[in-house]
């Protein structure tokens, strides 16, 4: 099973010109509040780096997006990681090429689905829903490959 350091994890993470210092700031703190959840630590405080699953990862990214593209707090992503992940496992579903979490102004409830790029027009016409954020699950994958 690959593992992941804080530091690659933050890489992974961190925002277009921001530094490493504050993505790793945010995860150390995502962790904290087990948003992110490392791997079982056997011996905490010992000096030994935490590790990350690609699981904690593919949730981390998801906070990230989310937060950054609907404005939402961390910790209310987070109460919806298990219905996201339904979506996003930790490698590229086949069937669906993009993420949808919809929303109406003004509303505490969203949606989410998946669909095929060919279909989201009727995906997005046919909901309920008024706010769209469609996420690129190629590029969404793209990012957890990089080195």
């Amino acid at each position: 099973m690959k593992t992941f350091t804080v530091g690659e994890m933050a890489e992974r993470i961190k925002r277009p010109g921001e530094g490493t210092e504050a993505a790793i700031y945010r995860l150390q703190n995502w962790t904290k509040e087990k948003i992110i959840q490392p791997i079982e630590e056997t011996r905490p405080g010992t000096g030994k780096r935490r590790l990350y699953s690609r699981a904690s990862l593919v949730d981390a990214l998801l906070v990230q997006l989310l937060t950054d593209a609907m404005g939402m707090p961390a910790l209310k992503i987070a109460s919806q990681l298990h219905e996201l992940r339904k979506y996003v496992p930790e490698d590229r579903p086949s069937g669906i090429s993009v993420l949808v979490i919809s929303t109406s102004l003004g509303s505490d409830r969203w949606a989410i689905g998946g669909a095929k790029t060919s279909h989201l027009s009727k995906f997005v016409g046919d909901s309920d829903y008024d706010v769209h954020v469609i996420v690129d699950l190629r590029k969404f994958y793209a990012r957890l490959e990089e080195d």
